[in-house]
């Protein structure tokens, strides 16, 4: 196999283009192989294969500086970079990380996971030293704030930078917007490069021909001004060549060869076909943006948190006509893809805008709508602001299911739900619900839409408890009010969510399920502490500015203090990429039946 001889990008160099058409087929053949046993980003990265192999043929990666936005794509830059033969461990604990990550190799510059960071980043690395930057940003990806203040920043100063806009038209899902409409318009374009190319290299060829074409370019330049729009990018300062076919090699190399003679900022427009080479994902797209391992027979499908979350938010939306649901790009992760079905004119997908997302919400909330936000707490962080001043502040009835809280397991540190209590606890007027299993899930939701005012509901990723006890009514819950689960005669558990299953291990606690991060049901905690001198708490967020530091100083503001008191959260570091199961066993670390 040619891919076996590939140790780095200097062995890319030496190959044909026939062979690197070849070479293109075994690294989707590895990669499909790969992530049927691992799981893991699929479409993305079939279809990248020759834009990365172009890349890696004009740039060198440890001496220049290629930056991918997100970063799920970088599967087979790894590969070319000399990680192939660590690959099958790709998203396993101890092995290659799903992400860039500079611990693994110099040719990964940043560890990245959140889309929008690579063109800041790039300017930065810009104006901080000489050398050559490439910024590879997909078309989804660029409408999230940051990438479009830092385009805007890029174009207002001119500085040189490459910045290679990979347009498969898709996010997670497909794009949506103004400039996803603005992108397709200038894939109408396409071929103009090809047929420039190819009258620049006649003219050449003649006498004056040098005269000629800057005569020509001038004039081209005039009538397009009179007779064409121009690009959102051309109208920011920069330059900007395509589209061009994100599958060609040799052309991708040429044109990138060509962009190293421009002293200005340059966005190199390619058209690629997410899932490409593998029909199942150029089919779907999005089922295979984030693939479980496919090769694995599974004995029956099992509901997670997202599916029971969608199928609440259906009941709630029959019964009313108000419930609105937003999500940004993630309608299938969130489980709203059912919801976007049967109610299309009371769903909005804002695309990659977090931010956006949570103002919209509080606009509709004021209107008279209950706006329903789902998104996943690592991206929430990016709304915090929005959370503050346009929900909290304004005292508005949105609610948000914060999906993802907690460890998630295989995508890592930038995926990890853990801050999420810490930052929004702080924050005045929100309540705050934590369901440990389906059917607290299904109250709580139901409780929110009660209420005149803020409401967030954070759930992990997974298999969910028990499902809902659909044929029941819901419950209305009594907001801040905990719920004992099992007595006891050694001490007190007192635990968020699903942490209960670690709780229920210590087996003479008495075990609380707070329901609450926020507000706190003083009265039992203060009533359960008093009786015994051994106090655990488990939560599933950062153990500082936790739950369990608030509980400890409630103890002893109340002059209560146990022998033995014991938090049980993430610790005060980054927590990598494994298997979800194993990481939380790690982390709260009870065995069965020991009372520690």
């Amino acid at each position: 196999m040619i891919l076996e001889r590939v140790k780095g990008p200097s062995d890319l160099k030496r190959l044909s283009y026939e062979e690197l058409k070849i070479l293109a087929s075994e690294i989707r053949k590895r990669i499909i192989e790969v992530v049927g046993e691992n799981g893991g980003h699929l479409a993305s990265n079939l279809g990248v294969v020759e834009l990365t192999i172009a890349l890696l043929r004009v740039w060198d990666p440890f001496k220049d500086y290629i930056i991918w936005d997100v970063g799920h794509q970088c599967y087979p830059f790894k590969m070319l970079t000399g990680r192939n033969d660590l690959f099958h461990t790709i998203r396993r604990r101890g092995g290659l990380s799903g992400f860039p990550n500079p611990k693994e190799s110099p040719a990964d510059r940043f560890v990245v996971g959140h889309s929008g960071t690579s063109l800041s980043w790039a300017l930065g690395l810009t104006l901080a030293r000489k050398g050559d930057v490439v910024a590879v940003i997909g078309d989804g990806s660029l409408i999230s704030g940051m990438a479009l203040e830092a385009l805007n920043h890029i174009g207002s100063l001119g500085r040189k930078i490459v910045i290679v806009l990979n347009d498969n038209e898709m996010a997670i899902g497909p794009r949506v917007g103004a400039f996803a409409s603005h992108l397709s318009r200038l894939r109408m374009r396409r071929g103009w490069l090809g047929f420039k190319r190819r009258v620049r290299s006649m003219l050449e060829l003649l006498p004056f021909g040098e005269e000629v074409i800057e005569t020509l370019d001038d004039i081209k330049g005039r009538v397009r001004k009179l007779l064409l729009r121009s690009s959102i990018f051309e109208e920011l300062g920069l330059i900007h060549w395509g589209p061009v076919d994100g599958h060609d090699i040799e052309l991708l190399e040429r044109i990138f060869e060509s962009s190293k003679e421009v002293d200005k900022p340059i966005v190199i427009h390619v058209i690629t076909k997410k899932g490409k080479g593998y029909p199942p994902a150029e089919r779907d797209p999005e089922t295979f943006h984030g693939a479980p391992p496919f090769n694995k027979v599974e004995s029956k499908v099992q509901e997670t948190w997202s599916s029971i979350f969608g199928k609440v938010v259906l009941e709630l939306a029959e019964k009313n006509d108000k419930v609105v649901c937003l999500t940004a790009a993630m309608k299938k992760g969130t489980g709203l893809d059912e919801f976007a079905r049967r109610y299309p004119s009371r769903f909005i997908d804002v695309g990659i805008a977090e931010q956006h997302m949570l103002g919209l919400s509080a606009g509709l909330a004021k209107g008279g709508l209950r706006p329903i936000v789902a998104i996943y707490s690592t991206f929430l962080q990016r709304a915090y602001d929005q959370v503050i001043h346009d929900v909290a502040l304004q005292n508005l009835p949105v609610i948000i299911a914060v999906d993802r809280g907690g460890i998630v397991g295989d995508d890592g540190p930038t995926h990890h739900g853990v801050f999420d209590l810490v930052f929004l606890r702080c924050v005045p007027n929100l309540i705050i619900a934590c369901p440990r299993d389906a059917n607290s899930l299904r109250n709580m939701l139901h409780t929110a839409l009660t209420l005149d005012r803020p409401f967030i509901i954070r759930y992990p990723r997974g298999v969910v408890d028990r499902p809902p006890r659909w044929d029941e009514d819901p419950v209305i819950l009594e907001v801040g009010k905990a719920e004992v689960l099992r007595e006891g005669d050694e001490g007190v558990a007192f635990c968020l969510g699903p942490t209960y299953h670690f709780a229920l291990r210590l087996s003479r606690f008495k075990v609380v399920d707070l329901a609450f991060a926020k507000p706190l049901d003083v009265e039992t905690i203060v009533e359960s502490s008093l009786r015994f001198d051994r106090v655990y708490v488990f939560e599933e967020g950062s153990k500082i500015g936790g739950v369990g530091e608030e509980i400890g100083a409630l103890l002893l503001s109340h002059g209560i203090k146990p022998r033995e008191f014991k938090v049980f959260a993430i610790p005060d570091r980054f927590i990598e990429h494994g298997d979800r199961g194993e990481l939380l066993e790690e982390i709260f670390g009870i065995e069965k039946g020991k009372d520690r």
